[in-house]
């Protein structure tokens, strides 16, 4: 099954450089993660949340790429 990187806006370090985007990887953005993934030149398939650090925003990004069917998730 191909990989889901979800990224959130909890690292103030930014997006971690040993984690590499590979063709096929499925890119969900919890609220603020998009600025993230938008500063490490990442384009995401799918946003979810409203912008913010919210970790709602998280929950609702395991359970969306949870119903598409990965079961194993990079947060």
């Amino acid at each position: 099954m191909k990989r889901c990187i979800i990224i959130t806006a909890y690292n103030p370090h930014g997006f971690p450089s040993f984690i590499k985007q590979t063709e096929g990887d499925t890119v969900i953005c919890a609220d603020g993660g998009y600025h993230l993934a938008k500063e490490a030149g990442i384009r995401p398939d799918l946003i979810i949340g409203d912008f913010d650090s919210d970790p709602a925003g998280t929950c609702l990004a395991a359970a969306e790429a949870a119903e598409i069917g990965f079961n194993q998730l990079k947060v």
